[in-house]
């Protein structure tokens, strides 16, 4: 069961501080924090074989990691901490030197280790104190203990504003990033930093509060009341940037602190309670019993020498620098032993000066003692120079093995850093090479796509069985034409350029373009009735494609090359032009042309005439719109109504332009079945009924001529809407007796039948549109009728208001007979046109 736990928390490990830019996941970080409660394995072991010094992301996650199991942790985690100095100061060294290239998380990782480093030495100095630095649980620990001296608490105090500074650095350095630099995974480390906060400034503010009640002289606490109050307003701002980030409030609620710093007042009124401080134990008496203890415990000494230097330069930023602190610490640490009594070997003459201290008083109480006791002495005090002698050369010897083991431990690392420095290179070509085979390997899936896109193109123009687009004109395949052109530029710039992203979408937008070119110009060459012209247009839309495909072919053999690429750009489009002009022939050979042997036929030609002067018609519209659109811009209220009833007329001719060309095709399947002849019955002298299709397509022409001429009108002020809508009725009616009278001779299954009709339907649809946009804007709102009649009736007497009543009841009547008399007119001119 251990190893199942060991294992466990082994894989937690890995992947809460995997490089993925993402916080680590809360199961994970819980998973670690409970089993440090139920195991003894070393968490710091198993962050050794994750590369806390090879991705600085990781290196950053594990700190996080360790910060989060130190406060929720058991106690005896935090207290093997202590023996893991080592492992953070090596990430603090690394990340300052071989590492601070790295912009994201090289001066992250230092101040980040060197606050985790004060943190666990803080707690080694001060065990009273737990991880989470609870007010609560210090006052349990410390309510049965006796009154500490003055200079203890204020060594308490300034480890813990040493930590505030430490605290602070690493949360300004995190908030040096914003935007997407600013990861989810640095967003995490502001979790547990604001909970230590939090935690650290109420135990600060309750040891300063019992410092300014213990002393008489307020100079022995402002130094610490200032430091305090300089740090509070930067708290607030760590506060207040924290509490803005969505991460940070998901998690715990960011404190909110008063705008202003506690008060402090030095009473002391405590003062009495503090006990004096320790005597100082002698000299001799700390070399006894500190000699074994130097010779046993010499490494744990130099261990806590070094920390104490480490919280003497915790304020200066230099000292944190590690190679160069590392080294100011070794030699701040030589120099402090020769100055300091109970550390080691300080004063080396005292024991020479004692001897000779007692020797006057031995010389009055010994005046007889014979030579013997002399050379006694003199011998004494030799072997005391040669043990003080010894003591010095051993303190040297392991001086000298220290810095020994320092160099060779230096030249370990410096190979170490060599090999890691040869990894990241390989890793980095690596890196780039997979990233360049991706980019290949796109590339060749999207031309693998649009090869087939283009083979399917192909067979679908092709292949017999599969149906054309009977929707297809010659226009479709010209504007299909244009976007090839553009595309094939844009596929010349990036194969000049090597721009893969670019050169993939204009392969897109090319292959697009080829397709729809190539199925209207197979539905164009079924419907053209030449069969040179047809067949012209499709070897030209087939070799076209061929072409394209071969471009493609290309592409995919080398796409860093520029030449055969522009080379075969050239080809397709020298293909694309010719498709192009085989379109123009089909479109010259169906205008109206009078000499033409094939429209023999007189409706034919009646209906070639109608589509000439809807295409006069469409002109005419074009400036009508032209110049509504200036007037708009001198009046904007005109654009309502003018504008709106160009825009109308113009899609109602587009639609008939559609239609005619649709009747021609009828006409002409019905000149070649023979069906194109015929006498029958006149219902109606109407000549548009007694003349069959030659008399519907005149129709139909005159019928656009007026609404054409009603439009015009409208824009210059002329004509009311409400002539614009009678004409858009007579569009209708003649559009309907046009598609009539084609179906009499035609082939009711027909496809070019149903085309037709689809046509008419559409003129239907756009002639109802402008109709309901024309009575709309024509409508007067009951709002502007009660307003204006408000106003007419303002400071009129009742006698008054009833003659108006009165007059416009009159008006009414008026306005019924009139209409009533339209009415009779019309019915009576209807019933003229049949026979009697």
């Amino acid at each position: 069961f251990f190893f199942v736990l060991m294992s466990g928390t082994a894989t937690a490990v890995h992947k809460a501080v995997r490089p993925d830019l993402l916080a680590p996941k809360r199961k994970h970080v819980r998973k670690i924090i409970v089993d440090s409660w139920n195991t003894n394995a070393s968490m710091y072991k198993m962050l050794e074989k994750e590369g806390v010094t090879k991705n600085g992301c990781t290196c950053f996650k594990a700190l996080t990691v360790i910060h989060k199991t130190l406060q929720e942790g058991p106690p005896r985690f935090l207290k093997r901490s202590y023996g893991a100095l080592n492992f953070m100061r090596i990430i603090q060294n690394f990340w300052a030197s071989q590492g601070s290239h790295d912009a994201h998380y090289g001066r992250l990782n230092v101040e980040y280790a060197y606050f985790l480093r004060g943190k666990i030495t803080f707690h080694h100095k001060h065990p009273l104190v737990l991880g989470k630095l609870s007010l609560d649980d210090y006052k349990e620990k410390v309510k049965n203990q006796p009154e500490v001296p003055l200079q203890t608490r204020q060594q308490m105090i300034s480890h813990l504003l040493d930590l505030q500074d430490m605290i602070l650095r690493v949360q300004e350095t995190i908030f040096s990033f914003n935007g997407r630099d600013l990861h989810e995974s640095k967003k995490a480390a502001l979790v547990p930093l604001v909970v230590e906060s939090d935690a650290i400034i109420g135990i600060t503010v309750h040891h300063l509060t019992a410092l300014c009640a213990r002393v008489k002289d307020s100079q022995d606490a402002q130094r610490y009341l200032d430091r305090f109050a300089s740090y509070y307003p930067r708290f607030r701002l760590f506060f207040d940037n924290a509490s803005r980030i969505p991460y940070v409030t998901d998690h715990i609620q960011v404190p909110q602190l008063p705008a202003d710093s506690p008060h402090f007042a030095v009473t002391g009124e405590l003062a009495d309670m503090v006990p004096v401080a320790e005597q100082v134990i002698t000299i001799s008496t700390l070399m006894l019993d500190e000699g074994d203890g130097f010779h046993n415990n010499g490494g744990q000494q130099g261990q806590q020498g070094q920390e104490g230097q480490g919280n003497a330069a915790a304020s200066s930023e230099a000292s944190r620098e590690a190679p160069a602190a590392e080294k100011s610490e070794e030699s701040q640490q030589a120099t402090s032993s020769e100055n300091k009594t109970p550390e080691g070997w300080v004063s080396f003459g005292q024991p020479q000066e004692a001897t000779t201290t007692d020797v006057p008083h031995a010389e009055p109480q010994h005046a007889t003692v014979d030579s013997d006791a002399a050379l006694l002495a003199k011998l004494r005090e030799m072997e005391n120079e040669l043990q003080r002698r010894e003591g010095e050369i051993n303190y040297w010897k392991q001086v000298t093995a220290n810095a020994l083991r320092q160099a060779q431990g230096l030249n370990n690392a410096c190979e170490e850093n060599r090999q890691r420095a040869d990894e990241l290179e390989q890793h980095l070509s690596d890196l780039l090479q997979k990233q360049q085979k991706e980019k290949e390997d796109r590339l060749m899936r999207k031309l693998e796509n649009a090869v087939g896109n283009v083979q399917n193109a192909l067979q679908r123009l092709t292949n017999a069985e599969i149906p054309p687009n009977a929707s297809s004109t010659p226009e479709q395949v010209l504007t299909a034409h244009e976007a090839m052109l553009d595309a094939l530029k844009d596929v010349e710039t990036a194969a000049r350029n090597r721009n893969h992203q670019a050169l993939i979408s204009s392969i897109k937008r090319l292959v697009a373009a080829a397709s729809e070119q190539a199925e209207h110009s197979k539905g164009v060459a079924q419907l053209t009735d030449d069969p040179e012209l047809s067949a012209e247009l499709s070897n030209a839309a087939e070799a076209a494609t061929k072409v394209l495909r071969l471009l493609l072919d290309t592409i995919k053999e080398n796409p860093y090359d520029a030449d055969p690429i522009i080379a075969q750009c050239v080809a397709v489009r020298d293909a694309s032009m010719i498709l192009e002009h085989a379109t123009q022939k089909i479109i010259e050979a169906e205008r109206v042309n009078d000499s033409d042997d094939d429209l023999t036929d007189k409706a034919t030609s009646e209906l070639m005439n109608a589509a000439k002067v809807i295409e006069d018609a469409a002109k005419i519209l074009a400036e009508a719109k032209r110049r509504a659109e200036e007037k708009a811009r001198e009046n904007k209220e005109d654009i309502n109504v003018s504008g709106a009833i160009v825009d109308g007329a113009m899609a109602i001719t587009d639609a008939i332009q559609t239609l005619i060309q649709k009747a021609t095709v009828v006409q002409k399947e019905n000149v070649a079945a023979g069906r194109a002849r015929g006498e029958g019955a006149v219902y109606k002298k109407d000549v548009a009924w007694s003349e069959g299709l030659i008399s519907a397509a005149k129709s139909v022409a005159a019928s656009v001529k007026d609404l054409v001429k009603k439009a015009d009108g409208t824009v210059n002020g002329d004509i009311e809407t409400e002539d614009v809508i009678v004409s858009s009725k007579n569009v209708a009616a003649s559009t309907t007796q046009l598609v009539v009278a084609s179906r009499v001779r035609s082939d009711p299954n027909s496809k070019n039948q149903k085309n037709l009709e689809a046509a008419a339907k559409a003129v239907s649809q756009a002639t109802r549109t402008m109709m309901l946009a024309t009575q709309s804007s024509t409508e007067v709102k009951k709002e502007v009728v009660e307003e204006e009649t408000r106003v007419a009736l303002d400071g009129l007497s009742l006698t008054e208001v009833k003659i108006r009543e009165m007059e416009q009841q009159a008006n009414i009547l008026k306005l019924e007979k009139e209409l009533e008399l339209s009415r009779l007119r019309l019915a009576s001119m209807r019933k003229s046109e049949y026979k009697q």
